[in-house]
């Protein structure tokens, strides 16, 4: 008998035949449903997520990019961003960090023009027809000569609350109230006003006894900064008890931002403004700035030498900034038990290890530079000055906010280099703007969540 009627007749064989027919259909219909698709490494503990590659639109400039390997959350629908910069809060790096988001994807900033802070008092700069604001990161003053709190109303017109993700940050308050003590050297004035050295407590009894009160409450840039920045004094009304005020103003912040960030808590607080932004870790990590250090003739705010007596002045008189930081922190755990502690404890790890690697590729800690304000810093080493990211991230946001300044200012003129006393920092940083943009275009692939890319 032929070899294929034997075949034929052997019932074996044709059920191994029908078997694989029935495998061979499958693969195949399951290859036509997933085209493109392929395995990715998750960017938290390393296991497997399958991702359906399809080709990026390009990218519209009213947007701002979300990592797709992200789950959905309620803020994913808000494109742009407004980050309000405390004082004192560690704040310099993280307002960095969103310079060189934005630069890299061409998005605009609101700024007033030419100057490093937004001024109530004063127009912000103008547009090229057709586009719109995408993040603010200033600091807000009513003008350059007097400093002022949060006007949400005139905020919400430049940047619509439904379409913006609302952030902020605060720091424990003593450490906060010691740093900004300093670091305004209200000290420095008083030594001036009685002629004679003092002490850090006499300076502080002394600024305390001498500060006006209303209804014996302080709040101003000295005493209860981070909730004199956040608008309290508009909750501060005649007949109106002050725990009263206090909630009231609790409840205005709980939903005017989106999210409240804790300084001590700093890179904890990163990650979850990542996963909630759907960013890549890429995309947060960054440099120290503004940093105080005992190496200088200034002291590490932990190692203040202030009694007992006087830090428990600082909490009587702090004590809204007390209130406000005490719930936000228990909001801020609440956060992180609802994402899951456990992986953001090592995601943070990971996170850890990319800022350490950028800091020794970036900078020379062997030197340490100081500045007129008494903060120091580490320069670039040399072999980073060719490095895009190094440039932004180590940069001064004065010199960077008037760079952009330059950059979205459609009427732009060169007279105005002198007239704002735009250095020739500012038209090198122009550069650097346009390499990062390309930089992004063309290496895309290097932001995703689950990037490799150095």
């Amino acid at each position: 008998m032929p070899l294929f009627s034997r075949i034929l007749h052997d019932k074996r064989v044709l059920l191994m035949l029908a078997c694989l027919t029935l495998i061979v259909f499958l693969v195949a219909t399951s290859f036509k449903e997933l085209t493109g698709a392929s395995l990715l490494n998750s960017p938290i503990n390393g296991s497997p997520m399958l991702q359906i590659i399809r080709p990026t639109p390009e990218r519209n400039p009213g947007t701002i990019q979300k990592s797709v390997t992200e789950p959905p959350n309620e803020y994913q629908h808000k494109k742009k961003l407004m980050f309000f910069k405390t004082h004192k809060c560690g704040t310099s790096s993280l307002v960095n960090v969103l310079y060189l988001y934005g630069i890299r994807r061409n998005l605009n900033f609101v700024l007033t023009p030419y100057q490093h802070q937004l001024l109530y008092s004063e127009p912000i700069i103008k547009l090229r027809e057709g586009e719109e604001f995408h993040i603010l990161c200033q600091h807000h003053r009513k003008n350059l000569n007097q400093s002022w709190y949060y006007e949400p109303y005139l905020v919400h017109e430049i940047l619509p609350k439904n379409q913006t993700f609302y952030f902020t940050i605060i720091r424990e308050p003593l450490l906060q109230f010691l740093s900004n003590f300093q670091f305004f050297r209200f000290g420095v004035f008083l030594e001036r006003q009685v002629h004679r050295n003092l002490t850090l407590d006499e300076q502080i009894e002394l600024y305390v006894s001498q500060t006006k009160r209303v209804d014996n409450v302080i709040c101003n840039r000295v005493i209860n900064p981070m909730s004199y920045d956040l608008g309290f004094p508009r909750f501060l009304k005649a007949g109106i008890p002050l725990e009263t005020a206090i909630q009231n103003f609790i409840d205005f912040l709980k939903t005017e931002f989106d999210f409240v960030m804790i300084t001590d808590r700093f890179d904890e607080s990163m990650v979850l403004l990542r996963q909630y932004l759907g960013w890549s870790l890429r995309d947060i990590v960054y440099l120290k700035r503004m940093t105080r250090s005992s190496h200088v003739d200034s002291t590490r705010i932990a190692d203040l030498p202030i009694n007992d007596i006087t830090i428990n002045l600082i909490q009587k008189y702090n004590r809204i900034d007390h209130q406000v930081y005490a719930y936000f922190r228990e909001e801020f755990q609440r956060r992180l038990e609802d994402m899951g502690e456990a992986e953001v404890a090592e995601e943070v790890q990971t996170y850890h290890l990319l800022n350490v690697n950028l800091t020794n590729t970036c900078l020379d800690t062997s030197k340490i530079r100081k500045t007129k304000l008494k903060t120091v810093f580490h320069p670039i080493k040399s072999s980073a000055k060719s490095k895009l990211e190094c440039q932004i991230l180590a940069g001064s946001d004065v010199y960077i906010s008037k760079a952009l300044s330059v950059k979205q200012d459609p009427d732009f003129k060169d007279e105005y280099m002198q007239k704002y006393k735009l250095v020739q920092a500012s038209m090198y940083l122009l550069k650097l703007f346009s390499a990062l943009s390309h930089q992004y275009t063309s290496n895309k692939e290097c932001f995703g969540t689950n990037s490799t890319c150095v």
